[in-house]
């Protein structure tokens, strides 16, 4: 049985610490642009977490080999925020992906 057949559309967000272990693993129906919103979240929420990675057809339990659909790290959100930039999520997907009015 795959992954898509237990989670249908169904995202995965990952966080890592420093040293790449994973430290958070959340599976999310929302929309990408949504879950990288909940990615940034879980940055400014958990002092360990240094990156976060959105992955698309895993297991919650993968080791996330793959590339991810989307990722940013805590640099990114210390640099949007010294730079002034509030459309931080906006800015790094494609307008196609920003409807953020409905769930996947």
């Amino acid at each position: 049985m795959s992954s898509t057949e237990l989670f249908p559309n169904s995202l995965v967000l990952i966080a890592c610490n420093a040293s790449g272990r994973i430290i958070t693993c959340i599976t999310t129906r929302h929309k990408l642009a949504d879950a990288l919103k909940m990615a940034c979240s879980v940055l400014k929420l958990k002092a360990e977490a240094a990156r976060a990675e959105i992955h698309a057809d895993e297991w919650p339990a993968s080791t996330y080999l793959g590339k991810p659909l989307a990722a940013v790290s805590i640099d990114d959100l210390v640099l949007a925020l010294t730079t002034g930039s509030p459309g931080f999520v906006s800015s790094i997907l494609p307008e196609s992906l920003l409807n953020t009015n409905e769930n996947s």
